[in-house]
């Protein structure tokens, strides 16, 4: 129940309600700090009183220190009751406001500290049941996040951002065993979001509304696990979780405005509004799901920048993402699949180009569907593989810097060359300036090249089908990467079909958009790797094929 922005989603889950597990106060609320330890979190106690059935606790708080990323967040109840309601209940009820603290570094390395409350307006919870057998109804008038502050080394600025969720109802039902069985349920009326943010060189202000927002969340919680501080670890120890969250419609508003060289200000603004979102997931042992689907969506943004406003909209889009997260020495399957269908976009945009309506506007679509098989050389949620690549990227050169230019910046950091090296430029170690070994130098204590944790050895085309301004394309197949070689030197075959291309080659022509010259080397090039269907109509079909040591045919002729 407790709000947590941490860079780990699957933590925030976790707090879908507290592992409640008697009907006295003392044990409802020492089962309450069990859990809450078992998901990364220290509670402290300022002060606790015992009057009758009433247990009083001030000055609560719940600390977490992100392992990965070094976040922390803080939140402090200043009173917290809990009341034996005299049927074998408890009542629990907290502050309105609870101040929260989320501190972390920027991308430079600098604290950033940012201050807020948690708000619970009209809030309870009802704790029925067994000692090993719990349920939790709650209720909330209003519940949600206001951000207040920010500061950076810059100083302190405002940070005005609020979250809240209205008519707020859950249910969490705890089953107490060998592992701690969680099953929640929750909806609100509505989800609304206010945000304002920026300096004296602009700001963007957000807007949203979610209607009827409904999530229910199950998951099993090993005893003696901290998922919070270790969630790979928990994963080898049997935690496996589900959960859906779906909204019937989301209505965005956003506006940037930034300064112009004349002083002026230039303002974007773009709307959002999505019907009908689903979203399903679910992590354990043997892998991570994702899945999402959507009803009607329409997009709308306008500019300074722009001559016209752009608008595009679709009738339904899903996405399935599912990909293993443990290592494991045989192969084992991911999917990932996404669609969009009646995909259209604005006249304004479409009379741009084509005034005279030379291409057709029908619906486009886009249908793919890629399955295969991978090694995963490491766990994905392994702490330490996150500590590596964050290694890699800071030792890598910045974006459009030369290599050699960035050793030397960071030879002259080091003060200049490196020790005994010699004239020649061959360092002491038989490396030569450009890092390559020098003859004769032994190797064999160089560390090898870390793999990759996600290694494919098979890809799966199952289906690719673009649907678009008259043209269709389609293509399947399968290749693998055999033991020693990259996706780069697979081995198998692509099917593909294009129908419609030298039509709207054509009408490229005919609307002026192209000369007819300038297709002739695209004819000729789509030649290289296409010939005319056997039925003789506007169709082009080809066969890849990727051989043995990085060859590859197109329709039996080598073109690599």
């Amino acid at each position: 129940m407790f709000f947590r922005p941490t860079s780990s989603a699957i933590a925030l889950l976790a707090l879908a309600g507290p592992a409640l597990a008697d009907v006295t106060p003392v044990q409802v609320w020492q089962n309450w700090i069990d859990y809450y330890k078992a998901n990364g979190y220290v509670v402290t106690e300022g002060a606790r009183e015992q009057a009758g059935e009433t247990l009083s606790l001030r000055n609560v708080v719940f600390a977490y220190d992100a392992p990965q990323d070094g976040a922390k967040i803080n939140l402090s109840a200043p009173e917290i009751t809990l009341t034996a309601t005299g049927d074998g209940k408890v009542r629990t009820v907290f502050s309105d406001e609870m101040p929260v603290r989320l501190d972390f570094t920027d991308e430079e390395g600098k604290p950033v500290s940012v201050a807020g409350a948690l708000h619970m307006a009209d809030f309870e919870m009802i704790s029925s049941g067994s000692a090993g057998d719990m349920t939790h109804d709650s209720r909330a008038g209003e519940a949600g996040v206001t951000l207040a502050t920010i500061t950076d080394a810059e100083g302190e600025k405002p940070l005005p951002v609020s979250v809240k969720l209205v008519n707020l109802t859950s249910r969490q039902h705890v089953v107490d065993g060998a592992a701690t069985a969680i099953d929640a349920t929750g909806s609100a009326d509505r989800l609304e979001l206010s945000a304002d943010l920026g300096d004296h060189e602009g700001h963007a202000t957000v807007k949203g509304t979610l209607d009827k927002v409904a999530g229910e969340v199950s998951y099993a919680l090993p005893k003696g696990i901290s998922i919070g501080q270790d969630l790979s670890g928990a994963l080898k120890a049997g935690l496996s979780m589900s959960g859906k969250l779906s909204t019937e419609g989301v209505l965005m508003d956003i506006a940037a405005t930034e300064k112009k060289e004349d002083g002026g200000d230039k303002t974007t603004q773009a709307k959002v509004d999505a019907k009908g979102i689903d979203l399903t997931f679910s992590l354990a042992q043997d892998g991570m799901k994702y899945q999402t689907s959507s009803d009607a969506s329409s997009v709308e943004v306008k500019s300074p920048d722009l001559p016209f406003p752009i608008s595009y909209a679709a009738q339904s889009t899903t996405g399935d993402f599912q990909v293993p997260v443990s290592k494991s020495d045989q192969p084992q399957p991911f999917k990932f699949a996404y669609s969009v269908a009646g995909l259209t976009i604005g006249d304004a945009l479409w009379n741009s180009f084509d005034p005279g309506k030379k291409l057709p506007r029908d619906p486009a679509s886009i249908d793919l569907d890629l399955t295969g098989m991978a090694k995963i050389n490491a766990d994905l949620f392994d702490p330490a593989l996150a500590e590596t690549a964050t290694q890699a990227d800071a030792a890598a050169p910045a974006p459009g810097k030369d290599p050699e230019q960035a050793a030397d910046e960071a030879e002259a950091a080091a003060g200049g060359s490196a020790p005994d090296a010699a004239a020649d430029g061959t360092a002491a170690d038989g490396a030569t300036a450009d890092g390559a070994a020098a003859e004769g130098t032994d190797t064999s204590e160089m560390p090898a090249a870390t793999p990759d944790p996600f290694a494919p050895t098979e890809i799966t085309l199952n289906k690719l089908a673009v649907d678009a301004a008259g043209v269709r394309l389609d293509a399947s197949g399968s290749v693998s990467i055999p033991d020693g070689s990259t996706v780069e030197t697979p081995v198998g075959q692509i099917s593909a079909r294009l129908d419609g291309a030298n039509g709207l080659m054509d009408k490229l022509v005919e609307m002026g958009l192209v000369q007819s010259d300038q297709l002739a080397g695209f004819r000729m090039m789509l030649a290289m790797f296409a010939k005319p269907a056997a039925e003789g109509s506007d169709a082009l079909v080809s066969q890849i094929e990727f051989k043995q040591g990085g060859e590859i045919f197109a329709n039996g002729q080598k073109i690599k």
